[in-house]
């Protein structure tokens, strides 16, 4: 018998934290939506009593009440596997080498109760925040920011990295659907039905 020992270290520190933290976008690896410092917990990817380590390879940021324990952590693993391609013990949360759309299967109802979907494929993004106009666009069911890094899962998200604050990117954010020459509110599409919901 040759028994695999535990790592020594069990918590990440505030360094690794904050490290994942603002590697993450600030968004939760569960949801998408945008994680406030008190609610942020550091999930092994790999679970620590199953041999993970404490590394920030093998961390993601999520929300204190969407923390995966027991098969739900087995399950987050394996779908973030499976999206990233990456087999187990692999480094997934290495920056650049994984980030949050490998938890598309994992996200669908916001914490909020809601469905969480974004307009359609191409759909162009501006939201106003002190005097400076942000534009993005959909691709790939996430919101990507001109002139800005990342990628976000969710208005509110990206209207946290613009304004380093929680928000509702919903009321933020018009959107200008692909063919159309009308800006409207996100909010306005996501209630009139067009959003799935």
């Amino acid at each position: 018998l040759k028994p695999e020992l535990l790592d020594k270290i069990r918590l990440f520190g505030q360094l690794e934290r904050e490290i994942v933290y603002y590697r993450d976008g600030k968004a939760c690896a569960v949801c998408g939506e945008l994680i406030r410092w008190p609610d942020l917990e550091i999930h092994h990817i790999d679970e620590h009593q199953a041999g993970g380590k404490t590394v920030i390879e093998n961390a993601v940021a999520v929300h204190r009440d969407h923390h995966p324990k027991g098969q739900a952590a087995l399950d987050f693993a394996e779908t973030w596997r499976a999206k990233a391609h990456h087999p187990p013990g692999a480094t997934v949360g290495a920056p650049g080498a994984v980030t949050l759309d490998a938890t598309d299967d994992l996200v669908g109802e916001s914490r909020h109760g809601g469905r969480s979907r974004l307009p359609p494929e191409g759909t162009r993004c501006r939201f106003t925040y002190g005097s400076r106009e942000y534009r993005g666009t959909i691709a790939d069911g996430r919101i990507e920011i001109d002139d800005m890094p990342g990628f976000f899962r969710s208005f509110s998200a990206a209207s946290g990295a613009v304004s380093n604050t929680s928000r509702n990117g919903w009321l933020d954010w018009d959107i200008l659907l692909t063919g159309s020459e009308d800006w409207m509110p996100a909010e306005m599409w996501r209630k009139s039905g067009d959003s799935g919901q």
